[in-house]
Order: C-alpha cells, then sequence, then structure tokens
C-alpha cells in the first residue's frame, strides 16, 4: 500500500507541473494569414501589386549613391567633391523597408502563390547587385560570400580525356623528355 500512495503523490506532483507550464514551442512556421493560416496577425500587402509597388520604392529610395551629411549640411572631401555613402540592397533592408519584423515574415510571403514571383523578383534583384559587386569590387569577399549564402557555388572542374592509352615504349620516352628537361619536376614523370 505505502508504494501506492508514493506514486499516487508523484504522479499528482508531476501532474500539477505539467498544468503549470507554459505550451511547448513546436519551432515550426508561425500559424497566420500570411501563411495559410485562419488565425493569426492580418496581411500587410493585400496584392502582390502593392507589395511590388513598396518594393520598387526601396530599391529607388533605399538603394544606391546618397550624399553623406554631417548636422545637417552636406560633406565636402578636401577637393571640394561632395562625398557619397552607397548603400546595397539588402534582403534584410527590404524587409525591414517593407513592414517585417525580419526576413522571416518577407520569405513566409513568398510561400504564398500570390506572392511568389513578387518576392523572388526582388531577391534576385539584390542577387544581382552581388553579382555585379564581384565583377566590378577591387575586394569582393563580401559579395562572394552572400552569393554561396544564397546557392552559389564556386567549384573548378577539371577533367582529362585520353584518347589513347600510352604503350611502354611511348611511356619511356615521355618520361626521358622529362629527366632532360632541366625545368621539369621530376615527380611529373612518374604520374
Amino acid at each position: 500500500m505505502p508504494s501506492k500512495n508514493i506514486s499516487a503523490k508523484t504522479g499528482g506532483r508531476q501532474a500539477a507541473k505539467a498544468r503549470t507550464r507554459p505550451p511547448a514551442k513546436t519551432g515550426g512556421a508561425r500559424r497566420g494569414k500570411a501563411s495559410g493560416g485562419a488565425a493569426g496577425r492580418p496581411l500587410l500587402y493585400k496584392t502582390a501589386r502593392a507589395m511590388q509597388d513598396k518594393i520598387d520604392e526601396y530599391f529607388t529610395q533605399r538603394v544606391g549613391k546618397f550624399p553623406v551629411f554631417n548636422g545637417g549640411q552636406p560633406v565636402f572631401d578636401k577637393y571640394g567633391k561632395a562625398v557619397f555613402e552607397e548603400v546595397p540592397p539588402t534582403v534584410a533592408g527590404l524587409a525591414l523597408f517593407l513592414g517585417f519584423a525580419d526576413r522571416t515574415g518577407l520569405y513566409e510571403y513568398k510561400a504564398r502563390a500570390e506572392f511568389s514571383d513578387t518576392v523572388k523578383k526582388a531577391v534576385t534583384r539584390i542577387e544581382r547587385y552581388a553579382e555585379e559587386a564581384v565583377l566590378t569590387r577591387d575586394k569582393p569577399t563580401g559579395a562572394i560570400f552572400w552569393l554561396k549564402n544564397h546557392g552559389w557555388t564556386a567549384e573548378e572542374h577539371t577533367s582529362l580525356a585520353v584518347t589513347e592509352p600510352l604503350n611502354e615504349a611511348e611511356l619511356k620516352q615521355i618520361m626521358a623528355e622529362r629527366l632532360d628537361d632541366p625545368g621539369a619536376n621530376p615527380a611529373d614523370a612518374t604520374e
């Protein structure tokens, strides 16, 4: 009998703990109107056209070269030319400009069929900027990093095609030629 009381007491404490714990987080996508659920926050954009207009505004007003100001006055270099700052497009910058708390909100819209192409085109415009930076910048390291994180790869492929196998006499001749060449690497002759 005592063992039943102990287990009953233990079971009672565990049941009480279970009732007071907050619900576990599932880690899945947020359920709401933006992700297809019935409840949640309302959509920020009702149509893809409205979202596209705001995306175009981001690229025209927030991306490019802008004059630098200090205390409301333009900054000039030692030659008297205005100093400009380049502001590149970013996915996070676009998401914030569109009113999302982070990139996740933007990608939730990408999952909706009616907004998918709109979001893909916007991200592709940002990708194009990174591609151009790789080709035109002296130090494109950041752009290369961004591209690798978005599915691009930097791989070299080498292929060697042998049309006919060498016979022993031809192989010996090639080895002798390489050994006679003072600039040749002897290790190459054995490969």
